[in-house]
């Protein structure tokens, strides 16, 4: 029993590690996710918004070809804040990814951790691959340990 005792409190050590280190890889994912919902949110209306003129223009250029009655004045406005509505929308887009943002910084750190999480990984992968008894055991002493 004390062995079995043994083993688990080393697996626990040796697990515990990981374990923290893939949960904070997850909930810094989790956090650019909640980033990139409250980002994402005023771009998705403003897009929403464009689209919404858009269709509107497009309904106006139908009565205006059914009618032709002097409305391309009408049109020719709607049309060019439909293209000052979209110029704004990708302003927006490009200012939420360029380098410095805080999005993109968020992109770029939570990247480098997941790289770190999965090296960890690896490296355990071929610590165990090459001493598989490594569970049961223990990692084995080298002199001066």
């Amino acid at each position: 029993m004390k062995g079995t005792r043994d083993l688990v409190s080393h697996i626990n050590e040796k697990i515990d590690p990981l374990s923290d280190d893939i949960g904070q890889t997850l909930n810094n994912a989790k956090k650019l996710m909640q980033t990139l919902n409250r980002q994402m949110n005023p771009l998705l209306a403003g897009l929403k918004q464009t689209s919404d003129s858009a269709d509107s223009t497009l309904r106006d250029t139908q009565k205006l070809v059914n009618n032709f009655n002097g409305q391309i004045d009408t049109l020719a406005l709607d049309f060019a804040k439909t293209l000052d509505e979209t110029r704004q929308t990708l302003s927006n887009v490009n200012g939420a990814m360029e380098a410095g943002s805080p999005l993109r910084f968020q992109i770029d750190t939570t990247m480098r951790e997941l790289a770190q999480a999965a090296r960890s990984i690896r490296l355990l992968a071929y610590y165990l691959e090459r001493n598989p008894d490594a569970l049961i055991r223990g990692r084995a002493q080298t002199e001066g340990e």
